[in-house]
């Protein structure tokens, strides 16, 4: 799920949601992980970007679980969604990601 990006203060407004998690959000963002939106389903697993990792100006698409980051103040090994933005969206519009 994809945090809004309207401008507007709305509850999952991207500029809100980023910074929002005061304990998620400092160890994210030292690890070079930014947060975009969240799992489907409801899951409070972040979904990043990996800046870490990023090649030609695209970074891959990562879920990284939040139990371990709020509880260890550590990234676990994330679950790659995709190797960059760019393979994400293709996989998007070919349908490859189930719609909730």
């Amino acid at each position: 799920m994809f945090f809004a990006n309207t401008g507007q203060d709305l509850f999952y407004e991207l500029s809100g949601n980023v910074f929002k998690d005061k304990h998620l959000f400092p160890t994210l963002h030292t690890c070079g992980y930014l947060e975009f939106g969240k799992a489907a389903g409801g899951s409070y697993d972040p979904v990043c970007f990996d800046t870490v990792h990023a090649h030609g100006g695209d970074a891959p698409v990562v879920r990284l679980d939040h139990e371990e980051i709020l509880t260890y103040k550590r990234i676990p090994v994330g679950h790659e969604i995709a190797s960059s933005f760019a393979e994400f969206l293709r996989r998007a519009v070919d349908g490859k990601f189930p719609i909730c």
